[in-house]
């Protein structure tokens, strides 16, 4: 029997067995009947536009297959864009995506296998993502590229800060290396001087130097803040005595994982 026998609700089973990555990629245009039930019937609101533009699904430099940024530009995001919540973009695709359309219903972002410098670049120039994170994002996820050498504090500090600056209704931020595994990963310190506070943030996850850094997240600067996770690059001996801020959060809130480095490591 021919696939194209089959009955809507039989395609629909299967396409919906299949990630929205190859469904996407594989059955868009190739039909008017495939068309609407890919992109009508599945009811697709998150987009992954990095996993389906990677030549390598293993080596995160590798370059964007460009027959596929036209193909999600020219004819599948005009039919998408007003229902999508969610876009995880990459650094080689995010001015392709963001300026072939508007996203009125998008709330989360996942900035993906960017470098720190190119990155600042985007939110201090950008004026599309600027205005998509000041006035539309309440979650925000970012995934820095491995590098060697490692790019300075400074930056990673700078574009947090930039991040809070910009994002007035954010509730959730992932600020950490793209993955887990990468024994290098990218921090920040945060000390009195640097101004980065919210008032909307609840849920925050980061890498941070040392223990004194988190307790200065915990100082007031993150009013709303209900859900802390930290990778901490040394504790020392000298905070056996943890701040009582600590106990604006739940013991099960707060999380503190210590990536090397340790003096000791106090159960909270």
């Amino acid at each position: 029997m021919n696939i194209l026998d089959l009955p809507n609700e039989l395609l629909i089973i299967i396409f919906n067995k299949l990630n929205a990555v190859d469904s996407l990629y594989s059955l868009v245009d190739v039909n008017e009947r495939f068309d609407e039930i890919v992109l009508e019937a599945l009811h697709i609101q998150c987009l992954d536009t990095a996993n389906m533009l990677k030549e390598s699904s293993f080596d995160e430099s590798a370059p964007v297959n460009q027959a596929i940024l036209r193909k999600i530009c020219e004819k599948i995001l005009p039919r998408l864009h007003l229902r999508l919540n969610e876009l995880i973009v990459d650094q080689n695709s995010l001015q392709h995506i963001l300026f072939s359309n508007t996203y009125p219903q998008l709330s989360s972002i996942s900035l993906v296998n960017f470098q720190q410098k190119s990155l600042l670049r985007y939110l201090r120039d950008d004026s599309i993502l600027r205005e998509l994170l000041s006035e539309q994002i309440t979650h925000l996820s970012i995934g820095f590229r491995f590098e060697l050498p490692v790019e300075d504090l400074e930056t990673s500090t700078n574009i947090f800060a930039l991040i809070l600056y910009l994002c007035q209704r954010l509730d959730s931020l992932s600020y950490c290396q793209l993955f887990s595994y990468q024994t290098i990963p990218v921090f920040i310190q945060i000390s009195p001087s640097i101004n980065v506070i919210s008032s909307t943030l609840t849920a925050l996850e980061i890498n941070i130097k040392t223990f004194q850094c988190c307790l200065r997240i915990l100082d007031g600067r993150f009013a709303c803040l209900r859900t802390l996770r930290v990778h901490i690059e040394r504790i020392s001996h000298r905070f056996c005595n943890i701040d009582t801020t600590v106990s604006r959060l739940s013991r099960n809130a707060l999380c503190v994982k210590a990536e090397k480095k340790i003096d000791e490591l106090y159960s909270l």
